[in-house]
C-alpha cells in the first residue's frame, strides 16, 4: 500500500529509520508497532536497520530510502551495531533510554511538519555524543523504555513529555569540550582522516578517550560511577586531546603515572589505577587492542617480566628487563654476587644499588651478550679450582698466560675469567699431550721440572704456549693443569741456554730496580746489549751477556743498593751525596734513578758510615 501524501511526512538528514516509521505512525493514529504490522513489515526489522523493511516504509511513505543511508543503526551480531561503518556495541548506545536536545526538539515543531516534525537523530543514540554540535547544549534523557510495546516509539515517548522537554534548561557545554563529540560526528559523516585512533573501532575509540580523560581530570581512582553527564563529556574531550596525538602521547602519560608514584609502589592498580582494570580483567575485548598494547608495552619497559609471564593476556615471549632478582632466579646465583658483578659492569648504577633487589631493573636485550658473559663467568677462586691449579700456581691467572674477563670495581679474588678463555688455555698448553702411558717413567708435574732446570715455572708453561716441548704427557688420574707432566731433560735443553742472557725482567731482578730504568739503561747502551730472538717465545727481544751485568754491578751502584750498604735510608743519603758533591754516573731524569761510579765512592765511604 501507498499512503496518502497528506498522511504521510518528509524525512529528515540524520533521522533514523525507527523514528521516521514512530512519527508517520503517530499521524496515522497508530503505534509505531502496530503501523509496521499494517505495511507488512515488524517494527523490530526497522530498529534493527534491516535493508528491505526500511526500503518497504520508505516506499509505502513516499519517502527516498537513501537519506537513511547514514542514519540506519543496523544490528550486525548479537550485542553489535553497524552506523555508516562505524562499530558500536549495545553497550555503547542509549538505546532504551531516549536523549534529546531541547533545542533541537523546539525547531522541529516549527517546521511544515508542526507537531510531528520532532525527530530523533542517529547519533542521539550513541552515547559518548553527550552533546547537541548545533546548539552546544547537553543531551537530556527523556525516559527509558520500560514498556515492550512502545520500546524505540520515539515520537509516542516525545509527545508524552514535550511540556517537560520544553521547559528543561539548557545546560551549556564549552566550545573547546566538544572535541570527542565532533571526531565521532566526522567519522559517522565519513570526513575523519586515518590516524592511529581512528584504526580502532568508533565505540572502543570513544570509550578510551573517556576512561582516560576521566583519570587526567579526576585521578586514576575516581570512582566513575558516580560521574555525571558533564564529567563524562568533558572527559572525553581531554582523552580525545591526548590519544589524538598518537600512541608517544598515551605512553608518556603511562610514565607520567609511574613517575608520580612512589618509587617503592609497583602495584598495577596503585599506579593505574581503573585504567589497568577496565584494560584487564573488566575488559577483555579485541577493539581495545591498540590501547592495550600501549599500556602493555610500557609495563614491559618498566617491570621485570619472564617469556611465559601473561601481560593483559597476552605472553612476553621475549623479556625486555632483568631485575637483579629475576636474574637471580633464573640463574640460581647468589643476588648479591650478581649486584656486584652488574654494578662492576655499569650495567646497573651506583644510585640504584640500595634498592630492593626486584627494584633493580635493566635491559635484558641490550646487556643479553654481557649478561651471558657476566653469569658464566668465573672469580678467581673459581677459575683455579675449574683449571685444577696448584697452590703456587695463581699466576697463571695473570697477563701473559690469562687475563681477567673484567677487573674495574672489583676486588682481586672477585676478578671475572670467561670458561671459553679458560678452555681454549688449556688447550694450548696440552696441545702436544698424549696420556701417559702404562710403564712411562721420568715425566714430572710443572713445578718440579722448573725446580730441576733452577728456572721459574712460569717459562715451562710458556714453553708449553708456544709448542716448544713435544714430549708432555696427561696423568690419567689428575685434570687441568695438575695433570700436565713434562720431560724434565728436555726442559733443561730450552732453559739452559738462557743462563749467559739477561732479559729486562731478570735484570730488573739482578739490579734490583725497577723496569723502566732496567730498559733504559740497555736502550741508552750504558749496560751493553743487544736484540735478538728469545731463545723460548722466539720473540724479537732485547738481551744483555750476563758478565756484562756482573761487570755493571762491580762498577756502578744504584742510590738504593747503596742506601742498604751503607745502612743509610735513602732520601737521606740522597741528600748527603749532593751536599758531598758526588756525581751521579748517568742522567737520572733518562735512567730513571740515580747511578754512581764505586770508584768515585770510595773517598767518601766513610763519611757515609758515619
Amino acid at each position: 500500500m501507498i499512503l496518502h501524501p497528506f498522511l504521510s511526512l518528509s524525512a529528515q538528514a540524520g533521522e533514523t529509520p525507527a523514528s521516521f516509521c514512530s512519527r508517520v505512525a503517530l499521524k496515522v493514529g497508530r503505534s509505531a508497532r502496530e503501523f509496521a504490522d499494517d505495511i507488512g513489515i515488524t517494527f523490530q526489522s526497522i530498529v534493527d536497520g534491516v535493508a528491505d523493511s526500511i526500503a518497504i516504509l520508505a516506499q509505502v511513505c513516499g519517502a527516498d530510502a537513501t537519506i537513511f543511508d547514514r542514519s540506519t543503526l543496523v544490528r550486525t551480531g548479537n550485542r553489535t551495531y553497524d552506523l555508516a561503518g562505524q562499530v558500536f556495541t549495545r553497550e555503547t548506545l542509549t538505546r532504551g533510554n531516549v536523549f534529546v536536545c531541547p533545542a533541537c526538539i523546539a525547531e522541529d515543531l516549527d517546521s511544515l511538519d508542526a507537531r510531528y516534525g520532532a525527530y530523533g537523530r542517529a547519533q542521539w543514540q550513541i552515547e559518548a555524543m553527550r552533546v547537541c554540535l548545533r546548539h552546544g547544549c547537553l543531551l537530556i534523557p527523556t525516559c527509558h523504555d520500560t514498556n515492550p510495546h512502545r520500546a524505540h516509539d520515539f515520537a509516542w515517548h516525545i509527545h508524552a513529555r514535550m511540556e517537560d522537554i520544553l521547559g528543561a534548561p539548557g545546560v551549556m557545554m564549552p566550545e573547546a569540550s566538544n572535541a570527542l563529540a565532533q571526531y565521532l560526528s566526522r567519522r559517522i559523516e565519513g570526513t575523519e582522516p586515518s590516524s592511529w585512533l581512528s584504526s580502532m573501532p568508533a565505540f572502543a575509540a570513544a570509550k578510551s578517550c573517556e576512561f582516560v580523560g576521566l583519570t587526567i581530570r579526576y585521578g586514576v581512582h575516581a570512582p566513575w560511577k558516580s560521574m555525571t553527564s558533564s564529567d563524562w563529556h568533558q572527559a572525553g574531550s581531554e582523552g580525545y586531546a591526548l590519544l589524538s596525538a598518537g600512541p608517544g602521547a598515551l605512553t608518556a602519560y603511562f610514565q607520567d603515572l609511574r613517575r608520580a608514584a612512589p618509587a617503592t609502589e609497583y602495584g598495577f592498580r596503585a599506579i593505574y589505577g581503573r585504567i589497568f582494570d577496565y584494560l584487564s580483567h573488566d575488559n577483555q575485548s579485541e577493539a581495545f587492542a591498540s590501547i592495550r598494547k600501549v599500556l602493555r608495552d610500557h609495563l614491559l619497559e618498566t617491570r621485570a617480566f619472564g617469556p611465559d609471564d601473561l601481560v593483559l593476556g597476552t605472553a612476553v615471549g621475549t623479556r625486555r628487563l632483568h631485575s637483579v632478582r629475576s636474574l637471580a632466579v633464573e640463574t640460581g646465583k647468589d643476588a648479591r654476587m650478581l649486584l656486584r658483578r652488574l654494578r662492576a659492569l655499569g650495567i646497573v648504577a651506583k644510585s640504584k644499588t640500595r634498592m630492593q633487589h626486584d627494584r633493580i631493573l635493566f635491559d635484558a636485550q641490550t646487556n643479553a651478550a654481557l649478561l651471558d658473559k657476566m653469569v658464566n663467568a668465573l672469580d678467581r677462586p673459581e677459575a683455579e679450582r675449574y683449571l685444577n691449579l696448584g697452590r703456587t700456581q695463581g699466576y697463571l691467572l695473570n697477563p701473559p698466560f690469562l687475563a681477567p674477563f673484567w677487573i674495574e670495581g672489583l676486588h682481586s679474588a672477585e676478578h671475572l675469567f670467561l670458561k671459553p678463555d679458560l678452555d681454549a688455555f688449556l688447550a694450548m698448553i696440552t696441545r702436544n699431550a698424549t696420556p701417559l702411558q702404562s710403564g712411562e717413567e721420568g715425566f714430572l708435574r710443572i713445578g718440579k721440572a722448573a725446580s730441576r732446570s733452577q728456572r721459574p715455572a712460569a717459562l715451562v708453561v710458556q714453553l708449553l704456549m708456544f709448542g716448544r716441548l713435544t714430549k708432555v704427557r696427561l696423568d690419567p688420574d689428575s685434570k687441568g693443569v695438575d695433570a700436565i707432566l713434562v720431560d724434565p731433560e728436555e726442559v733443561r735443553e730450552f732453559l739452559n741456554p738462557m743462563a749467559n742472557l739477561v732479559a729486562v725482567r731478570m735484570l730488573m731482578s739482578e739490579l734490583r730496580c725497577s723496569q723502566n730504568t732496567a730498559q733504559a739503561l740497555m736502550e741508552t747502551g750504558a749496560l751493553p746489549s743487544r736484540i735478538e730472538r728469545h731463545p723460548i717465545n722466539r720473540l724479537q727481544c732485547r738481551l744483555a751477556e750476563i758478565s756484562d751485568v756482573e761487570a755493571f754491578k762491580a762498577e756502578y751502584v744504584s742510590v738504593y743498593i747503596l742506601a742498604e750498604e751503607v745502612g743509610m735510608h735513602v732520601r737521606q743519603l740522597g741528600d748527603r751525596l749532593i751536599e758531598l758533591a758526588v756525581p751521579t754516573a748517568f742522567d737520572p731524569e733518562e735512567i730513571g734513578t740515580s747511578f754512581y761510579r764505586r770508584s768515585e765512592l770510595l773517598p767518601f765511604m766513610h763519611k757515609l758510615r758515619t
